[in-house]
């Protein structure tokens, strides 16, 4: 489906959605995924695309690398915020997955970046139930309801970039836990 065609039913919406991943997870083999019952915020329900995400090695395991950041509005605790770079357990690739700065729809809008991004030393994401640092990846994105209309037509050829919140979920390749390791708000 074309990114200029018409849109008429959600449904339509979805699955052009489905069919043209983001550019920011361009870098990767991408598969269409389901998570039913995964307590997403429900904002967009129905526009939610979930893609599952492989090294081009084919490899499904890796390690998520961001920052942690310490937020005083969470008491002190530690928040993980990116960019966020996937590295490959299969052949040590590191492919960059999402960054605030470059992705979503506040900086394709030309609005600028109003999430927190880390700099400095990174850190690797780890399980929170076994510590494992070895995660099968999937990420969410979520659309607002008015994308298709007239609003966005000189964004037609790239409406997937305009996604207004990415969710990065985990499957620990160890005890198979489904994590939510990093939220981004976009818009």
């Amino acid at each position: 489906m074309e990114p200029n065609a018409s849109f008429n039913t959600r449904d339509d919406q979805l699955r052009f959605l489905q069919s043209n991943p983001p550019r920011c997870i361009q870098g990767f083999k991408v598969a269409l995924a389901d998570f039913p019952g995964s307590g997403f915020d429900g904002h967009g329900e129905g526009l939610n695309p979930v893609f599952e995400l492989r090294c081009n090695c084919g490899n499904s395991k890796c390690t998520v690398i961001g920052h942690d950041w310490r937020s005083e509005e969470k008491g002190g605790r530690s928040v993980f915020v990116g960019p966020i770079r996937l590295e490959c357990k299969g052949c040590s690739s590191t492919t960059l997955a999402f960054d605030a700065e470059k992705h979503g729809y506040d900086v394709e809008l030309g609005h600028g970046c109003y999430t927190i991004s880390g700099i400095g030393d990174e850190a690797r994401c780890g399980c929170s139930c076994c510590g494992s640092t070895e995660f099968h990846v999937f990420t969410r994105f979520e659309y607002s309801d008015d994308l298709f209309t007239d609003n966005f037509a000189e964004f037609a050829d790239r409406l997937q970039d305009l996604f207004d919140w990415f969710t990065l979920v985990g499957r620990c390749a160890s005890c198979n836990e489904l994590w939510d390791l990093a939220n981004f708000e976009c818009a």
